[in-house]
């Protein structure tokens, strides 16, 4: 199977850079397996889908998406659950593990990201979709939320205070928009 970045001629698939392990995590949607087509180029153009089809975003934020999916697969396979599809309700409590287990904005983004990303490429619903999902993702990025304290506002405005009159600009929107609106 040419696993990488594909370019067509009439009749020659050209593999240029290669993508392997994420083509064994996604399964596609039976309609494109090779052998729903008797052509020839039919059965070629299908051999390649998979391989453009991983090529929608740069070859670190699938990476970062495989990774994030693996997790999740490892995770749900722990507690006996079912990895693709999904079960949201299941996948909801994973998030809320990652929220306790690792108290990272990017963990969770990562997971949701990942596991929708590999859904939607395996034809599946993706778990993001999924209200309960939303729900506990919003919560979530309140629960993990950095708090802005006075103090760090303070020293931002300090050090922009030695900068160009740009920088006094922001500083003074920044500290209206906290001191104002945010507190």
């Amino acid at each position: 199977m040419c696993s990488g970045f594909v370019s067509f001629s009439y009749e020659v698939c050209h593999c240029v850079a290669a993508v392997p392990p994420l083509l064994g995590e996604v399964i596609f949607p039976a309609e494109f397996h090779v052998d729903q087509f008797e052509h020839p180029e039919l059965r070629q153009l299908a051999r390649a889908l998979p391989a453009v089809l991983v090529q929608d975003w740069a070859a670190t934020t699938v990476n970062t998406y495989l990774h994030a999916y693996k997790s999740w697969k490892s995770w749900a396979s722990r507690h006996d659950a079912a990895f693709l599809p999904a079960d949201p309700v299941v996948f909801t409590l994973y998030i809320v593990y990652l929220i306790q287990q690792t108290r990272s904005v990017s963990s969770y983004n990562s997971a949701v990201y990942g596991v929708s990303w590999v859904h939607k490429k395996s034809g599946y619903q993706e778990p993001s979709d999924y209200l309960v999902v939303k729900q506990v993702v919003d919560a979530a990025r309140r629960i993990l939320a950095e708090p802005l304290s006075s103090d760090l506002v303070g020293k931002v405005i300090s050090r922009l205070e030695k900068g160009s009159l740009g920088d006094l600009q922001l500083a003074a929107l920044f500290s209206l928009g906290f001191f104002g609106f945010l507190r």
